[in-house]
């Protein structure tokens, strides 16, 4: 496991004992269901935005620890995500608490309780803000993306159908053809696979992964039509994955 991803595992439990049982429910009551699973979905996002500001993973870890207890306490229901678009309520109330933390320091140093680094400024420069934000967005995107992949594994775990083995083994392999990969999926799987079987379960994989995506996505709108749908999958760069249950979304929406 790289540095990384252990950071995340370890923010991963943080936050569930702190969403679930480290706080008396008096205290979280006041933050809606739906926001508050949206925030513990998301703390990779949190956790990589900081970490680009700070550039100091313990920092970085610090702070998302912070921005967890300062939402659980409501310090961020002015901004409530169910009023806008999640990725913004995020990308604001991030920002803001790393801004805060940097003038408090800048307060520190003024007042000369430490001496600082010469590079221990505040991140606020225009061009540092920018690819910040650009940072975030791709932070965000590989968030959306691995709850899909997580939600179309535990739909192969309800239905049985292989959905996900073999579209991730495809990802993985995308060298293979359908021959190679029947073989492979054959011994893996424990019964034979055709050829045009496999193509089949690619196909079925790939629509039950789109239709998840957007489900992903809208869950991080709330209630969005789908132009904003739409213009949310141009900004994450997600568009090609689903263009086609787009479509279909867009058909049944007319419809009813």
């Amino acid at each position: 496991m790289s540095g990384e991803d252990e950071r995340l595992s370890q923010m991963q439990t943080l936050w569930t004992n702190m969403f679930t049982s480290a706080h008396p429910l008096e205290t979280i009551s006041t933050i809606p269901g739906p926001p508050r699973d949206l925030v513990l979905r998301y703390y990779g996002a949190v956790y990589r935005y900081i970490l680009g500001m700070a550039r100091d993973p313990d920092l970085a870890m610090e702070l998302a620890q912070e921005f967890a207890g300062r939402f659980l306490r409501g310090d961020f229901m002015k901004a409530d995500p169910s009023r806008g678009r999640f990725r913004d309520f995020l990308k604001v109330s991030v920002r803001n608490l790393v801004m805060d933390h940097y003038r408090k320091q800048q307060a520190a140093k003024q007042r000369g309780l430490r001496q600082f680094g010469a590079d221990e400024s505040e991140p606020g420069d225009e061009a540092r803000r920018r690819a910040d934000d650009e940072a975030f967005v791709s932070s965000f995107r590989e968030e959306v993306m691995a709850r899909t992949w997580e939600a179309l594994a535990e739909a192969e775990k309800v239905s049985g159908k292989p959905f996900h083995t073999v579209l991730r083994f495809k990802i993985q392999h995308p060298e293979l053809n359908s021959s190679a990969m029947a073989a492979e999926m054959s011994a893996r799987l424990g019964k034979p696979m055709s050829d045009m079987a496999v193509r089949q379960v690619l196909h079925r994989a790939r629509s039950q992964f789109a239709d998840l995506l957007l489900d992903e996505v809208c869950r991080t709108l709330g209630k969005a039509s789908i132009d904003e749908l739409t213009q949310e999958l141009v900004e994450l760069r997600l568009l090609d994955y689903c263009k086609s249950a787009l479509d279909r979304r867009a058909k049944q929406t007319q419809a009813e």
